[in-house]
């Protein structure tokens, strides 16, 4: 599925279970008869800007419609708003369920159409319509269209510095010194996880650049781990976990968390290799420039200002 394959999209979605946690939690679709998605991209610079909640967004054109769209990697789909989607280009599918982070949503729709993004464009994208409800957060964050994971891996590379996203579309090879640097990262299905250490021990996390917080998820409850409550789509829930800081290493990085949530997993449901699902979300991300680089599976910080492309969008 993140490269638009979504046959293979519909056997994942058939197993996965809910990823808690993620504001827009899982989203569950039958695409198996879609045409694949055919992308034509290029390698530019693009104005990814920072809103209130601090996620990437950036200038797109969904079925005709422009909009502004969060570069979500965590996404398994593009998203646009139901309001929005009036306007668009879109052929209707079918139905779409949802697993919110707090309850199940009902309401979704899924289309296929084309995505535009600076010069890249993306043909025979599926696309979920959801209700203008189901993309309002509190502090009035509202989300209008998502740039999901079958759009971005269809660059060999991307990188967000300062108010920049840069995609690359030919092999970023190896290092400055020359050697290349062993790959950070693994595909599990459809997602993105990073090898990260958590106060000095290895773990997984999924790469998460539509989630505002990260979140950990265990296997074993722990003395410290009382009632929480978790806010998301589909309401509010409680869980067994704990808040508090917690220090995380990415690539040659120190990384400081004031507020790590860890919550106890729910019975198995996935079949991935990394279930239960921790993430990473832009309280971590956010403390610096990065590259995400598929050619290498690679995950690298990057000097703020340091991005490069071809072209700049303004």
């Amino acid at each position: 599925m993140a490269d638009g394959d979504y046959a293979q999209a519909a056997r994942w979605n058939r197993e996965a279970g809910g990823l808690a946690g993620r504001p827009l939690g899982h989203i569950s679709v039958d695409v198996e008869g879609a045409p694949p998605q055919v992308a034509e991209v290029q390698s530019e610079t693009l104005r990814a800007s920072r809103g209130l909640m601090g996620f990437p967004r950036t200038e797109a054109v969904f079925g005709g419609v422009a909009v502004s769209a969060l570069v979500d990697t965590g996404a398994n789909y593009a998203v646009i708003s139901e309001t929005l989607a009036r306007g668009a280009r879109l052929v209707d599918l079918g139905d779409a369920g949802l697993v919110g982070s707090a309850g199940h949503v009902t309401g979704g729709r899924v289309t296929l159409g084309d995505i535009e993004m600076g010069g890249s464009r993306f043909r025979n994208a599926i696309i979920i319509v959801l209700p203008d409800e189901a993309l309002q957060f509190p502090l009035g964050f509202r989300i209008e269209a998502i740039l999901g994971m079958p759009q971005i891996r269809a660059f060999s590379a991307i990188e967000f510095s300062g108010d920049r996203m840069t995609t690359f579309t030919s092999p970023s090879g190896s290092d400055d010194e020359g050697v290349a640097d062993p790959p950070n990262l693994v595909w599990d299905g459809a997602q993105l996880f990073a090898a990260v250490q958590v106060d000095g021990a290895p773990e997984m996390f999924m790469l998460d650049t539509g989630a505002r917080r990260s979140s950990r998820l265990v296997v074993q409850q722990d003395a410290d781990m009382g009632t929480i409550s978790v806010r998301g789509l589909g309401g509010s829930a409680s869980v067994q976990g704990r808040r508090g800081s917690a220090t995380l290493g990415l690539d040659d990085r120190t990384l400081s968390l004031g507020r790590l949530e860890t919550r106890l997993a729910p019975p198995r449901r996935g079949c991935g290799r990394f279930d239960p699902t921790s993430i990473l979300g832009w309280d971590a991300l956010g403390q610096g420039g990065f590259r995400i680089d598929f050619d290498r599976m690679r995950f690298d910080w990057i000097d703020v200002g340091a991005a490069t492309g071809t072209r700049d969008r303004g």
